[in-house]
């Protein structure tokens, strides 16, 4: 299964690995570390009797691309270890004094060279070597390195404390420079590992733990009670685990008694070691069965190792969860721009050319769904994964190993790829059922990489939710979301009149995070409130943008950007000098710019089709992307800054006009349209004398007033106000609780919200 295959490539991954690690290939030579061991703190490779050498490993410089030619020289330099010396490199391999070597040296030279490497005697080439230093050593090559001869020679070297020894080659020609991992010190006799770490819900069987020697004869002829504990809470299961100890390399020993405390933590193994190694051995216990009791605690579960001569250690073994299932992502969050939607044409909803379709574009992190114990899901049962409402789904790649999955409510002869058809496209979640293979001995794993389109102003982390009665579920992070672009208003916002042209705003700014975040086609910079465009420039102040054209419709400034022009790095594109119109019939409140256009965004339904069942198939009725105020319409522009405000309302209901009311000499003042929704007198009832420059409201008594004067007319009989009605923006301004008076209306004022209410 897919499984196996898996961990063959795994296994393959780390072979192709080891070379990188262990050798290097950029010139006329490679060099190759046979192995890279453990080593103790204090290891030496002179043994107890002296004079007498075991190498750590081997070093080999072979033909890569050129052969070297002969008598040439380079040096070996060693960090966190010393070179063995004359002591090793000296005469025929014996302690003979003196730094520099009397002898040339091939297979014969240093005993067991060619035999351990494989390598036969007159393919090794022969050398003379110099230990200037307890760091250095001097090489001269007297063959050359070619297609048939190598050059070998044993590491002989004294560790000075824990850490990496590592050996470089330094040649000025010839032989290919390079330093190189040759061990690893540790502190103590030994290095407990383990082959892998599982995860189990209530029993596991532990992966093979791993017991070496750090140095030859780390593990002294004796017995020796190797002894497991795991964490309270945990016991081990096994009755007898006798055949499941072996001793491989130069360790001679055997199992003298187990003490199997079944339903207890503890585990006690006695070995004898027959007679100290002469290489490197490790002692493997395997198939080890651990249960979690009642009370386990979740996490890592943590194995201590202890006695003997065995290096006291604590390494986690396996991982225990309550969650039969593990929901998960396989990696970082994808980030996805909002807006986008590759291979739709801007205008037929069910067309989409697959072809440029960019996955990428769309690709959320991968979600994974895999049984933490074999049998955990359970087949049959639905599973849901839902998204946030701003996302909607457009496909989904599904990888099941052991098992077969069922999407729910998806034609698959539909499906272009992984991209669903476009009447199953477009909803905030998708139902699928899980059924692991009948007879699995492996755990289950599904793996789902979903395509989904975003609201244009969305922003965060887009959260896959998985739950259902199949026994998964939780929430994972499989994205963020950002806008195309980002927009900056400099300046203070401007205030602006009615009925006049040309107005002023501040300069605008349009920035990429990335580049190509705008796309070929229509930057939009749309004007609320009916507000148009006056006058502009545009122009990119940063980055490598190209603008085809730039034009303007009614509210709209249209940048056109055409494929050839679409950014490589981050771009900011200016508008400056900029102003408005504002006609008279504009209602005061806020002009906004709205960042809009195919460029920005791909996903919205142009015109009516926005509100159609088409939004299903993955569209948006999300037309901006972002939005930010530039202007406030007032009646009579800066000159009305600093009236009070006032609400007016109906009962509880507010009323409204084409112009805010306010307050001036601690009276109310209304337009004519607020004053007949608010007395509840038709508009036609209400009649402006140009010439006379007078208001006539007919209620139920007729009222008159003159533009400037005090005087107010009730059915023809004068009453003296202390106000007089205004104009304010060509606009006629009534003083409204006089006129309420006049006509019987009853009001309230509350100061504290600055609110009339008329009843």
């Amino acid at each position: 299964m897919k499984r196996k295959i898996a961990l063959l490539l795994a296994l393959a991954m780390v072979l192709t690995m080891i070379p990188m690690m262990s050798f290097a290939a950029s010139g006329n030579t490679k060099t190759i570390i046979t192995s890279v061991p453990r080593l103790a703190d204090d290891y030496n490779s002179e043994g107890k009797t002296k004079g007498t050498f075991t190498p750590a490993t081997y070093l080999v410089i072979e033909r890569d691309n050129f052969d070297t030619s002969s008598n040439i020289s380079f040096q070996l330099r060693i960090d966190g270890a010393k070179w063995s010396g004359s002591a090793a490199y000296g005469g025929d391999n014996k302690n003979e004094g003196g730094s520099v070597t009397s002898s040339v040296y091939n297979y014969s030279g240093f005993v067991g060279t060619g035999k351990a490497l494989n390598i036969p005697e007159g393919d090794l080439a022969q050398f003379e070597v110099v230990s200037r230093t307890d760091r250095v050593l001097d090489i001269t090559l007297i063959d050359a390195i070619d297609d048939s001869t190598s050059f070998a020679i044993p590491l002989f070297f004294e560790v000075n404390g824990s850490g990496t020894v590592q050996v470089t080659v330094d040649a000025d020609t010839g032989v290919t420079s390079g330093t190189f991992t040759v061990a690893n010190a540790t502190k103590g006799a030994t290095v407990t590992t383990v082959d892998d770490i599982v995860t189990f819900a209530e029993e596991g069987t532990l992966e093979t733990i791993r017991i070496e020697e750090t140095s030859a004869a780390a593990l002294s002829k004796k017995d020796h009670v190797i002894k497991l504990r795991l964490p309270n809470n945990f016991e081990w299961v096994n009755s007898d685990v006798k055949n499941n100890v072996q001793f491989i390399g130069g360790l001679d020993a055997e199992v003298v008694s187990v003490n199997s405390y079944v339903g207890e933590r503890d585990l006690d193994i006695t070995i004898k070691v027959k007679s100290a190694s002469s290489t490197r051995g490790a002692i493997l216990i395997s198939d080890l069965k651990v249960l979690a009791g009642t009370n386990a605690r979740e996490g890592d579960v943590e194995l201590r190792v202890s006695g003997g001569d065995v290096t006291t250690e604590t390494i986690t073994v396996a991982k225990y969860s309550d969650f039969d299932v593990i929901v998960k992502a396989d990696g970082e969050p994808e980030e996805l721009i909002s807006g986008r939607f590759e291979g739709y044409n801007g205008k037929d909803a069910d067309e989409l050319d697959h072809a440029a379709f960019d996955d990428e574009a769309h690709e959320l992190q991968t979600l994974i769904i895999e049984e933490a114990t074999n049998g955990a899901l359970l087949g049959n049962r639905r599973t849901r994964i839902e998204f946030p409402s701003w996302v909607k789904i457009l496909g989904v790649d599904v990888d099941a190993d052991d098992a077969d999955v069922t999407l729910h409510g998806i034609d698959e002869n539909e499906m272009e790829g992984p991209i669903f058809g476009y009447k199953d496209r477009g909803e905030s979640y998708l139902e699928l059922t899980i059924n692991p293979d009948s007879g699995a001995t492996v755990e289950a794993k599904v793996e789902l990489t979903f395509y989904v389109s975003i609201k244009a102003d969305a922003e965060g982390d887009i959260v896959a939710e998985v739950s259902g009665r199949s026994g998964a579920e939780g929430e994972v992070v499989l994205g963020t979301a950002r806008r195309a672009v980002e927009m900056e208003i400099e300046g203070k916002t401007t205030i602006v009149d009615i009925g006049k042209k040309a107005q002023a705003i501040p300069d605008i700014i349009i920035s990429e995070i990335e580049g190509e975040d705008l796309m070929e086609g229509d930057l939009v910079l749309n004007l609320s409130n009916g507000a148009v465009w006056n006058d502009y420039k545009v122009e990119v102040i940063e980055g490598d943008l190209e603008i085809d054209d730039v034009d303007d419709k009614d509210s709209n400034l249209i940048i056109t950007i055409k494929k050839s022009g679409v950014s490589t790095k981050a771009s900011t594109i200016k508008i400056s000098n900029a102003s408005i119109d504002v006609d008279r019939t504009i209602p005061d409140g806020a002009v906004n710019v709205r960042v809009r256009g195919t460029s920005a965004r791909k996903n919205h339904l142009p015109g009516s089709e926005s509100k159609s069942t088409e939004l299903d198939a993955g569209y948006f009725d999300q037309n901006n992307v972002v939005s930010a105020k530039v202007a406030d319409v007032l009646a009579g522009g800066e000159s009305a800054v600093g009236r009070d405000a006032v609400t007016l309302t109906i009962g509880e209901i507010p009323a409204g006009g084409d112009a805010a009311p306010y307050i001036s000499n601690n009276r109310t003042y209304a337009p004519v349209s607020a004053v007949a929704q608010s007395l509840g007198i038709a508009k036609n009832n209400i009649i402006w004398n140009e010439a006379n420059r007078t208001v006539t409201i007919m209620g139920n008594k007729t009222v008159q007033m003159t533009i400037g004067s005090t005087t107010l007319l009730v059915n023809g009989t004068p009453v003296v106000m202390d106000v007089a009605p205004e104009i304010t923006s060509s606009r006629t301004f009534l003083p409204i609780a006089w006129l309420a008076k006049a006509l019987d209306v009853e009001y309230s004022w509350d100061a504290a919200t600055q609110t009339v209410t008329f009843y």
